[in-house]
């Protein structure tokens, strides 16, 4: 007689596995609201990154480091704050309290031109020895030199030409003058707030942040 019942296989035994413990629901703990304010700067500036090496042809189409050359932008930098908590005025802080920051571009950075001390042209650029500009000013990381104040000549037309030139300790890419001016800020805002990004456009289509 036909049997629509097939035989019975054999059982296999799966291994056991071992309880997994369950973790308990923790419940998240509540985080504080963050505020944030910016304030947005411009001035005008050169530089030379000297350090720029384009190893990647087939996505920048060129090999020609620009960048090397002298040259400048009209940069656009946006300083962003961020707090926990307001302070008296019910605010992160007023946005009259950036206005080292302007004071700064201004007096400092505005239609000058900044120069790495290790460049290996920054004596031809800017007529002075790296070695005694290191050795006159102790130089340390996040510091910048007035070149024309620190190394005055009786030549008009060379005091003129030192005049123009803040030195610097980094080769200055966007990359790096967005976290120079970042610890700048902080460095003088202080526990007033965080200064939790900068961010820097060298044109309206080229742009940098840092924080």
């Amino acid at each position: 007689m036909f049997s629509f019942f097939k035989k019975s296989k054999k059982v296999v035994e799966l291994p056991v596995v071992e309880d997994i413990p369950v973790t308990p629901d923790v419940e998240p703990q509540e985080q504080k609201p963050i505020w944030s304010i910016d304030k947005t700067f411009n001035f005008e500036m050169g530089h030379r990154v000297w350090s720029q090496k384009l190893e990647h042809e087939d996505l920048s189409i060129t090999t020609d480091c620009a960048c090397k050359h002298l040259h400048g932008h009209s940069y656009e930098v946006k300083i962003e704050l961020s707090s926990s908590e307001l302070d008296q005025s019910f605010m992160v802080t007023d946005f009259k309290n950036l206005n080292f920051m302007k004071q700064f571009l201004d007096e400092i950075l505005d239609h000058k031109f900044m120069v790495d001390i290790n460049d290996p042209n920054c004596m031809i650029i800017t007529t002075v020895s790296p070695y005694d500009i290191a050795i006159k000013e102790n130089f340390l990381k996040n510091k910048i030199i007035h070149l024309g104040a620190e190394f005055p000549v009786d030549d008009e037309n060379l005091q003129l030409h030192r005049d123009s030139f803040v030195i610097v300790d980094f080769c200055p890419t966007s990359e790096n003058i967005c976290k120079f001016l970042k610890d700048y800020a902080q460095s003088k805002i202080g526990n007033i707030a965080t200064v939790s990004a900068v961010e820097l456009w060298e044109t309206k289509k080229s742009h940098c942040r840092y924080g």
